[in-house]
């Protein structure tokens, strides 16, 4: 059996020791904080919290270890007795080379040859020996005790060898087995002192199924540890260094090992280069957890310090500072930088998936979200490409990496999904497709002609679906069970041939709308028809949501005696009868740990009527958060998400947690504004530009500038400040454009201008600061100047030029956790260019106080000012909002609008002076011009119509 290959790894630690008893208590403390930090995220939270968690953008792919081969096979050497010379290259570029013990040698001149060049005697054990390669070479990766155990180890090695997509599982082929030793035995090995050593062996002893381990090059780079094992029966490739430093041939061996890395765990210090190859997101983990004593930053506090302390003391000079002085502020700094380490401070930024228990490890569920394709097939209303877009980009930003988009089928068929290529093609699927390693967005494929269409648009992972049953495989496919089958097989042959991910569906697993009750083995007979023809997870699919607990465990009972274990298989479960959330459950129960579903019970079926939509995203992640089961996903956001997908589809909202949850946050509240009824007519937003660096939309006589730079912040680059000017100008040229909306994408509005480009200019003068100055200039009075109605919409914090940006347009909404910070005294700086519209709009006194203190001010403060016209309580609040002043502007007329904006400026430039005089008398006589909007305005007025001038304005309107 493959479970049983690798050997048993045996403890050797007394844990009734003093030192371990220790650790045990002084874990208590830190598992009490922990769980108060549980409570305080499980509660309500507030939503700063929620909101810095809108974006969760992965790093880039880095390879810095893995030399990966485009071509070839894996091959391993086993060396049985000398290979010398020619012989000696064999071994030597093999992927795995295996040692007989006292036997085996590999140089390429043996003894003879070495006597005769130097006259040295040695033995051919000194010179090319199983030990000297395996502790000092390098070479031998296992070292055999006899002939047989050197074919187990070769054994052993194959049974570790990946699949050719590296982000593929690798399944066992029995049931996870528990390790032998108690998972309480990490709070007794594990001193909450980061600082001291602890045994990485032993922790893996209480992780890894059976503790069974293949250890590989037991003694070479003996302080890096490099295993392969099984972790809840999927293959993992393990690598773990044993102390702080890891030195060039421990960095070597580790390089040559890695390959299906799983998951990341930070369980104490990571810092530095350490963070960058050991636990970071380099390799793009499916997920990074940190236990509570995990420490991450780019340089260790103390080494932070010490280098601090030397560069000021060798550079102190003439300086006023004392020895005690530069080692006062080096402590500090010290301490600065401990408390900005912890677990929950780089949390908090994103950088792991989440804080667990340590005795969690092995305990995660991974969600697939179906919403864009199975959630919205059967809706009638056709939803509009770019909300489909959205609805993905927020369920991404949700934490959720497996999300399926769409579903290359016949329009005739699924009108609904007509735009396949349109999705598939878009931008920002295109580039989610290249550069996000750990997203995954598989596309159902009916046949070969949908996969090949696939496969043009770069898919890296399609889905199969079949029935379980003849009745509703021909009213669905309009063919056999044995039809489908095959056409799902072609398919998978030639995704597999383009290294291309294959996901397979089986339906009606408990009963068929037109059959009745589905035979076990029916079903069984289809998953193992798509296993064995390559798909690497079946989902299970009760298409008609009449299955009960009983029933799912009496399914997965059977395909386990069937040999079908629970790892290659996922949970697809409908809710008409109120059973979903309590079939997820039970199958969980029974060994599942990949569950599908729809954000806000988004589903259905059309050949069965009156079937429910998926079981409820929300409504998982709020099972599974209840139980401490980490699933990777922002509940809060996810509720949101639902919120206002419903309301974009006119529906109820079909997750009882999401309902009940965003009535809990008072998403309807009408506290903050009174514009928070969704408004009558949807916009519908069309893109006409995109780039990196912005997306420029158009809605009716609304234009949108998207700042689109989420990954560094939003920063206002010399590239990103063009591209706005440019979009802006074509707006402004539009007659038919009335207003204009800048928004954002990412957890930042904007960061203010690139401290780059900054750093360039600042000492040089000249052209250098003089190029920065008028790009900046140009940009805020190119809006400043608009004739047109200006709105910003601020979804997170803004900085510097950021606040400019925004404070020089006519109208700011904004969600209460964004914040607004004038940071620039900070650093030794001051907030010219966008000092007049911070001035003008806050007001002498809290503008003066911000820029010196350089503090954050909140919107709720910004609104008690005046400066912010209304506050959203959540992102799917502050949607509302923006839609529904985007609707009411259409009654205010541009023109009209042009000239209010106006007496503003003069009453700013002016006030009291004879310019503002004229300027009144000036706007006076333009209104009551014959061909003023006024004309029309009144006329209509006096027939009591209220005038939509946005319809008005679209086409040309004759002068009266």
């Amino acid at each position: 059996m493959i479970e049983q290959l690798f050997p048993v790894e045996k403890s050797t630690v007394d844990l009734t020791a003093s030192n371990f008893q220790a650790n045990r208590q002084a874990w208590e403390p830190v598992l009490q904080e922990f769980d108060s930090y549980l409570k305080d995220v499980s509660s309500e939270g507030d939503e700063a919290s929620t909101l810095r968690h809108q974006t969760r953008h992965q790093l880039l792919r880095k390879s810095l270890f893995a030399i990966r081969s485009q071509q070839g096979k894996p091959s391993c050497a086993i060396v049985f007795g000398s290979s010398t010379a020619g012989g000696a290259y064999h071994p030597a570029l093999s992927d795995y080379t295996i040692f007989v013990e006292n036997q085996a040698q590999v140089f390429l001149g043996g003894p003879p040859l070495v006597k005769m060049a130097t006259s040295e005697v040695v033995t051919a054990e000194e010179l090319g020996g199983a030990k000297i390669h395996a502790s000092t070479t390098g070479l031998a990766d296992q070292i055999a005790m006899d002939e047989f155990d050197a074919i187990q180890k070769a054994r052993e090695w194959v049974a570790t060898l990946r699949t050719p997509e590296p982000s593929r599982l690798l399944p066992n082929t029995s049931d996870p087995v528990p390790p032998r030793y108690s998972i309480d035995d990490l709070l007794y090995l594990l001193n909450t002192d980061i600082r001291k050593p602890f045994d990485m062996r032993e922790v893996l002893l209480r992780l890894v199924d059976d503790s069974r381990m293949a250890i590989f090059k037991p003694s070479y780079g003996t302080n890096m540890l490099t295993a392969w094992a099984d972790i809840l029966g999927f293959r993992a490739g393990i690598v773990a260094n044993q102390t702080p430093v890891i030195h060039p041939h421990e960095a070597l061996k580790a390089a040559q090992f890695i390959r299906l890395c799983n998951q990341d765990i930070i369980l104490g210090a990571s810092y530095g280069a350490g963070n960058y190859a050991m636990c970071g997101r380099s390799y793009c983990p499916r997920f990074l957890f940190t236990w509570p004593t995990g420490r991450c930053s780019v340089m260790g506090p103390d080494q932070l310090a010490g280098v601090v302390e030397t560069i000021r003391t060798k550079s102190n000079g003439g300086s006023k500072l004392s020895p005690e002085q530069i080692k006062a502020q080096a402590a500090q700094l010290r301490e600065d930088a401990y408390r900005d380490s912890t677990s929950y401070a780089t949390s908090s930024m994103l950088i792991d998936d989440g804080i667990i228990d340590p005795r969690d490890t092995r305990d995660t569920v991974r969600i697939v979200e179906v919403g864009p394709r199975d959630g919205l097939q059967n809706i009638k209303t056709v939803v509009d490409t770019s909300t489909k877009l959205e609805l993905i980009q927020r369920l991404q930003d949700a934490g959720l990496q497996n999300v399926e988009i769409t579903s290359v089928v016949s329009p005739k068929a699924i009108p609904q999904l007509a735009d396949c290529r349109k999705i598939l093609s878009a931008p920002v699927v295109k580039r989610w497709q290249q550069t996000n390693g750990t997203l995954r967005m598989p596309v159902l494929v009916p046949n070969t002609k949908g996969l090949r269409i696939a496969l043009e648009h770069g898919v890296r992972e399609v889905a199969v679906f079949v029935s379980a049953t003849e009745g509703f495989s021909r009213a669905n496919i309009n063919c056999t069970v044995d039809e489908s089958l095959e056409r799902a097989k072609q398919v998978a042959s030639v995704a597999s041939a383009a290294g291309v991910l294959v996901r397979g569906y089986v339906s009606c697993i408990f009963a068929d709308p037109f059959d009745g009750p589905t035979p076990l083995p029916a079903v069984s007979r289809a998953v193992r028809s798509l296993l064995d023809m390559g798909c690497y997870e079946v989902s299970l699919g009760d298409t008609l949501g009449v299955g009960t607990p009983p029933d799912v465990r009496r399914l997965l009972e059977y395909l386990k005696a069937q040999n079908i274990h629970t790892e290659r298989l996922a949970g697809h479960f409908h809710d008409t009868y109120g059973q979903a959330l309590a079939n997820v459950w039970t199958a969980y129960e029974c060994g599942l740990r990949t569950f599908d579903s729809s954000v806000g019970g988004l589903g259905g079926c059309p050949f069965a009527p009156g079937a429910k939509g998926n079981v409820a995203t929300e409504d998982v992640v709020y099972l599974f958060q209840q139980a401490g089961v980490d699933t990777g996903v922002d509940l809060q956001q996810v509720v949101d998400i639902g919120v206002w997908i419903s309301q974009a589809l006119a529906k109820p909202n079909d997750s009882r947690a999401g309902a009940a949850l965003a009535s809990k946050s008072k998403i309807s509240s009408t506290k903050s504004s009174k514009i928070t009824d969704r408004p009558k007519e949807a916009l519908e937003w069309s893109i006409l530009e995109q780039s990196d660096n912005v997306v420029v939309r158009r809605a009716g006589a609304n234009g949108n500038i998207v700042l689109n730079k989420p990954r560094n912040g939003n920063t206002l680059t010399f590239p990103m400040i063009s591209e706005i000017i440019q979009a802006f100008k074509s707006f402004e040229s539009d007659a038919s454009i009335s207003r204009v909306l800048i928004s954002a994408n990412g957890k930042f509005f904007c960061t203010g201008m690139d401290l780059s480009q900054a750093a360039q200019a600042v000492g040089r003068g000249g052209d250098a600061s003089s190029k920065l100055f008028q790009a900046l200039t140009d940009l805020f009075e190119l809006i400043d100047n608009s004739p047109k109605v200006t709105v910003a919409c601020i979804q997170g914090p803004a900085f510097g030029g950021g606040i400019g940006l925004a404070f020089s347009c006519d109208i700011r909404i904004s969600i209460s956790s964004a914040s607004f910070t004038l940071s620039e005294a900070k650093l030794g700086m001051c907030p010219a260019v966008i000092s007049r519209y911070v001035i003008r709009e806050w007001g002498f006194g809290l503008s003066r106080e911000a820029m010196l203190t350089a503090r954050s001010l909140t919107a709720s403060e910004l609104k008690s000012a005046g400066a912010i016209s209304m506050v959203a309580e959540t992102p799917s609040e502050l949607d509302i909002i923006t839609k529904t002043l985007l609707t009411q502007l259409r009654h205010s007329s541009p023109g009209g609008s042009s000239m209010s904006k106006e007496l503003v400026k003069l009453s700013w430039r002016h006030a009291g002076m004879p310019e503002q005089r004229d300027g009144i008398s000036r706007l006076f006589k333009t209104m009551m011009e014959p061909d003023s909007d006024a004309v029309h305005g009144i006329a209509e007025f006096q027939q009591k119509r209220k005038v939509d001038w946005d319809s008005l304005n679209q086409v040309p309107r004759a002068k009266i």
